[in-house]
């Protein structure tokens, strides 16, 4: 096998398992957190302050990528998160949701994440072709949904299983994290033009740097923005979909099912976006596949059935993933790849920035609003796209970047 390809087989596959264990974890540790409590208020709580530690990494997690031998990093993290899940699957006790105790475990998790995630995605244009990055953007993303399909499923019909706890499902994403790392491990990768020196003055230095290129482009500045936005309601929808099942539904496994049905829009998004001979990437066709994210959730405040909730997540996969397909290329494509790692931290510390708020607040709008949160939700996607809109666009608007 040519070395592009055994590359991008192993780098898929190991993404494959970790993203595997972390379906399997966050379903369950959502659902666990909810049916202990019976509180979205402590969920939205623990998600909020888990995410806040990681928003400081994510700043530097691209200086490092940039510096350091990326095929070390993700292995390392993916190890340490390993040794973490392992670790915390014997101190958890099961029956009882221990919010500081749970809250460190995820921020450690959420640190790890915040510096593999820069590095994984300025890895790929290093070890695979430019005329490849779409493709394997587009299988990497349609694998993962796959996995968004069983995960949960899977992670059900565990938790259904009398002697299977959170402590199991810790263990077994433990398991998963190692085993992703080893597949790292045999990645072919040269790492001659990284600087393995790091202090606080290069720090801020590379930072700077980094940012000022990100507003260089203002196409991709403007994206930054719309997408910080955006997370704020994706981070709303993540707290409430679980509540939304436990209080109106009573059907057993339809919180793993409406996971199933957002993951298989995802699949379809992906797969479509794989198939396409379009080579382009306007501004305009991001905008519109992220407004099509919220469009189904608006109309809530007059039909909430279960079966409008499976139609409304299922188109509100379809366009997510689509657009994070395109997006990543589009910055693959376009970004020197000296500044890739840095380029890749602000869009993760811009994609988390209102995701605690968000979290913290929609644990007491649902409390209020019940399911018609479904519609802010929507209406909030909607009206960031549509406001995003501003007379210096036009020139922005319709041009074309080449996504292979």
């Amino acid at each position: 096998m040519r070395k592009p390809m055994r590359n991008e087989f192993l780098i898929v596959s190991g993404n494959s398992v970790t993203f595997l264990g972390d379906i399997i974890f966050t379903f369950a540790l959502n659902w666990w957190v909810i049916d202990v409590t019976n509180d979205p208020k402590i969920l939205g709580l623990i998600m909020g302050l888990s995410v806040i530690p990681s928003l400081f990494f994510n700043l530097f997690g691209g200086v490092i990528a940039d510096r350091f031998n990326k095929k070390l990093i993700i292995f390392l993290t993916d190890i340490i998160s390993g040794i973490t899940c392992v670790t915390f699957s014997f101190i958890i006790i099961d029956s009882e949701v221990n919010i500081p105790l749970v809250i460190t475990m995820n921020v450690i998790l959420s640190i790890t994440h915040s510096i593999f995630s820069p590095t994984v995605r300025s890895i790929l244009p290093r070890i695979t072709k430019k005329d490849r990055l779409k493709t394997v953007n587009s299988v990497l993303n349609t694998i993962t949904e796959t996995i968004k399909i069983t995960g949960p499923m899977l992670a059900g019909a565990l938790f259904a299983l009398s002697f299977i706890s959170i402590n199991e499902i810790l263990l077994i994403n433990g398991v998963s994290f190692i085993v992703s790392a080893l597949f790292e491990l045999l990645i072919q990768y040269s790492s001659n033009n990284e600087k393995a020196k790091l202090n606080m003055k290069s720090v801020i230095n590379d930072f700077k740097e980094g940012f000022i290129h990100s507003k260089s482009k203002p196409v991709l500045f403007r994206l930054l923005i719309t997408i910080s936005l955006v997370n704020f309601f994706i981070a709303g929808y993540n707290i409430l979909l679980p509540s939304y099942v436990n209080e109106y539904i009573d059907r057993t496994g339809a919180y793993s099912i409406l996971l199933s049905a957002e993951a298989i829009g995802g699949v379809l998004g992906a797969l479509i976006l794989s198939l396409s001979k379009n080579k382009t990437i306007t501004l305009s066709n991001l905008k519109v596949e992220l407004t099509l994210c919220g469009i189904f959730f608006l109309p809530f405040f007059i039909i909430n059935t279960y079966t409008f909730t499976l139609i409304a997540t299922f188109i509100f996969g379809f366009f997510l993933v689509r657009f994070n397909t395109l997006f990543f290329t589009f910055i693959q494509t376009e970004v020197d790849q000296n500044y890739l790692g840095r380029i890749f931290s602000i869009i993760f510390t811009s994609a988390s920035l209102f995701m605690p708020l968000g979290s913290f607040l929609f644990g007491y709008i649902i409390d209020i609003m019940n399911n018609y949160t479904f519609t802010l939700i929507g209406l909030g996607i909607v009206l960031t796209n549509i406001l995003m809109k501003s007379k210096d666009e036009g020139s922005q608007e319709n041009k074309e970047f080449n996504a292979v």
